[in-house]
């Protein structure tokens, strides 16, 4: 078996991928799933920006610990269940 054997495969797949991406279609789709991703993503950064806001004025006013204390019994009624 040659070395230059997985060479050959590798040209044949950028042969296919450079096929697919000369798919006028291919790359419209792609752009479109880009395009709502970033928008998304976009969105979710802006709406997470006034709740990180508020959590680090609760940081700052009550530390970590009274923000653990607050959050704990909650996740004790997740662990435990609400009917105990």
């Amino acid at each position: 078996m040659s070395h230059h054997h997985g060479y050959e495969r590798h040209l044949r797949y950028l042969a296919s991928a450079i096929k697919i991406f000369k798919n006028k279609t291919f790359l419209l789709l792609a752009l479109a799933l880009l395009l709502i991703v970033l928008a998304v993503g976009i969105w979710l950064i802006t709406l997470l920006i006034p709740f990180l806001g508020q959590l680090l004025t609760i940081i700052e006013k009550n530390g970590l610990k009274g923000i653990i204390e607050a959050v704990s019994p909650y996740l004790l009624k997740l662990w435990e269940g609400a009917g105990k």
